[in-house]
This record gives C-alpha cells, structure tokens and sequence, in this order.
C-alpha cells in the first residue's frame, strides 16, 4: 500500500454522523471570530499564562484565527506560527468530509502517513514553543 493513495471504503452511519459532527465543529469555529474579537478582551483566559506569567503552546491562536477568518494571513502568522497552518488543515479536512458525505465514500490513507504527519506537526509546534518560550 503506498503511503499517500487513498483507500476508498462505503460511508457508513456512524462515520457519516461523526463527520457531520465535524463539519458543524468547524463551521462554528470559523464563525465565532466574526463576532467576537480577542483584541478587545482586557484579560487572558490562558491559566498556563495567569500562573506562570509565560505563554503556553497556543497562546496567540486565538487572535491568528481572528485574523486568519478575516483574511489577514501575514498577520495571522505574527500571533502564533502554527494558527495559520492549523487552520489550513482543518479547512482541508472540511472539504475532505463534505467530499466523503456527498460520495458516500469513505477515504483513508495509511495509517503510517497519517501518524508521521501529526507528529512532525506536532514536533514542529513544540520546537515553536520552546523557541517563544526562550526568546
């Protein structure tokens, strides 16, 4: 199996109900910043921050989704590094699932591809931490 074509299996109920259950996670995600904006709050809600006085590892993602739902990209990227590429792979996902719910085909690629994609996110997220946490 190679690592990067998908294998296509039948929709089934549940799996149909959980990406439904996504996409309306994702949908309100993305349109709760239309409505409120982070540059206005006086406070941090972060306890990491209120505690130790530092930045936890997503401090900042919620003023770069702001700016990233409101198209401002460079911007979004000044807030927190990872935001804008967070938010790029949960658009990508959207699409996937409405892909899948209008096929009613289920896609999945291997399990290794999958794993080491998180992880060197993930990887790259905590180097991104360390070097704010640092600077």
């Amino acid at each position: 199996m190679e690592l990067f074509k998908p294998v296509k299996l039948p929709l089934d109920k549940i799996a149909a109900g959980n990406r439904k259950f996504f996409i309306i996670g994702i949908v309100i995600l993305f349109l709760i910043p239309l409505f409120f904006n982070p540059h206005e709050a006086e406070n941090t809600i972060c306890s990491f921050k209120n505690q130790t006085g530092y930045d936890c590892p997503t401090c900042g993602m919620t003023r770069s989704l702001y700016e990233f739902v409101h198209f401002r990209i460079f911007t979004s990227f000044s807030y927190h590094l990872m935001g804008p590429l967070f938010y790029s792979v949960l658009i990508i996902l959207l699409i996937k699932y409405l892909i899948e719910l209008k096929k009613k085909i289920l896609y999945r690629f291997d399990r290794r591809f999958i794993i080491g994609l998180t992880g060197l996110f993930f990887f790259t997220w905590l180097l991104y931490w360390i070097w704010k946490f640092i600077r």
